[in-house]
């Protein structure tokens, strides 16, 4: 039972070890953009009202400058398909300079950006230029990709004035960066992004405000007023924080590795007080030999020694027992880490010597008590 029980402590210690780790490592993930500093709105406008290319771009085109032009605001931009939302879109695609089969046509991420998305966000001009106010708004065949697509789909990574069949002919006039589309731990993939000027979807956008400051709650008062100005219908007016928004889209994760850390704690209390339990009924049973030992000549260090190695067995026996099932446990968890192998060194050496640690810490005052035992008194029990 007590074996089994410092098993099943070293195997949470393992699994909440690989959890933390994989966490950790997500939140220093570079995602693409900068959060600081921005806020988002959700806008939908119905297809009755704005049910054509041109009145979805005279609704949005003002919609934004209005937004642009708020105090403390630095851009706004907005986006179809928001990185990490649910809303996700692929489309095959033709290059033009270098036409392939129709069964291997290569598919990508498809997205149509609005207004000054770009810096709104902070994503990096790679080469190339960003389109004009004319070119966003207006129908111009332009287009940017990103990095990841300009690598993979053009020769050399030279996408800047190629020219990509959607339907007709778009010239690449520019390349940005790469940003994680479908999750922190999924690496970026290859993005193409239409303008707003060439719109045929429906009026769906995330609307991304950089402010040139923490925003805080005046200036997003500010931007409820703007937006209740403009239109109290379409578009919801309470902005929350990309990084509450990021946070979100994490969250399984984060308590996942509480989650996991809270009964590894636990699990390592229960075997403390499982070795401290074993370790103290042992020293009562063998009262008698301590104080024929210390008749005898043995110090206190050297009982204290004995103990401590029998604790050690008793440890030992679990985590051999527990470094089992921890590889077992780890392999299932494999699917849920990022950045960390399954079988992490690190995890599956610190944790075996932290349950040693704890277990000879609860042992010690058990260890302790037997250099006590009255000499006279137990050889008289003797």
């Amino acid at each position: 039972m007590n074996r089994s029980r410092r098993g099943g402590a070293l195997s949470l210690l393992v699994v909440s070890g690989l959890l933390a780790r994989s966490f950790i490592g997500l939140m220093g993930t570079d995602l693409g953009f900068k959060p600081d500093n921005v806020l988002l709105l959700e806008s939908s406008i119905g297809d009755g009202l704005y049910g054509t290319s041109a009145k979805r771009v005279g609704y949005y085109r003002p919609f934004l400058q209005a937004l642009s032009n708020v105090p403390g605001v630095a851009a706004a931009g907005g986006l179809r398909y928001f990185p990490m939302h649910a809303r996700l879109a692929t489309t095959d695609l033709q290059i033009q300079e270098n036409p392939l089969p129709a069964s291997q046509l290569r598919v990508v991420f498809w997205n149509r950006v609005a207004g000054d998305y770009f810096n709104a966000m902070g994503i990096p001009l790679i080469a190339g230029r960003l389109p004009t106010e004319r070119e966003m708004w207006e129908d111009s065949n332009v287009m940017l990709v990103n990095a990841t697509a300009a690598r993979t789909l053009f020769p050399n990574g030279q996408a800047v004035g190629k020219h990509i069949g959607l339907g007709h002919p778009h010239e690449v006039i520019g390349v940005v960066g790469d940003v994680r589309q479908s999750g922190l731990g999924k690496p970026p993939s290859p993005e193409i992004y239409e303008l707003m000027g060439q719109d045929e979807s429906t009026g769906i956008l995330t609307i991304a405000i950089r402010t040139r400051a923490q925003p805080d709650r005046n200036i997003a008062r500010t931007i409820a007023a703007a937006v209740n100005r403009y239109d109290s219908v379409q578009t919801r007016p309470a902005a929350i924080p990309l990084k509450e928004f990021l946070g979100r889209t994490i969250s399984a994760r984060r308590i996942a590795a509480r989650l996991g850390v809270g009964l590894a704690l636990l699990s390592l209390l229960l075997a403390a007080l499982g070795i401290y339990g074993l370790v103290s009924y042992w020293v009562t049973q063998r009262t008698s030999e301590f104080g024929i030992r210390m008749a005898l000549g043995a110090t206190g260090g050297g009982i204290v020694s004995l103990v401590l190695k029998h604790c050690l067995r008793l440890a030992g026996l679990g985590i051999l027992a527990g470094l089992a099932a921890s590889y077992f446990a780890a392999r299932l968890i494999a699917s849920f880490l990022y950045g960390v192998p399954a079988l992490d060194l690190p995890i599956f050496l610190g944790a075996p010597l932290a349950l040693l640690a704890v277990s000879l810490i609860a042992a010690l005052r058990p260890a302790l008590r037997a250099t006590t035992v009255n000499t006279i008194d137990a050889l008289r029990s003797e």
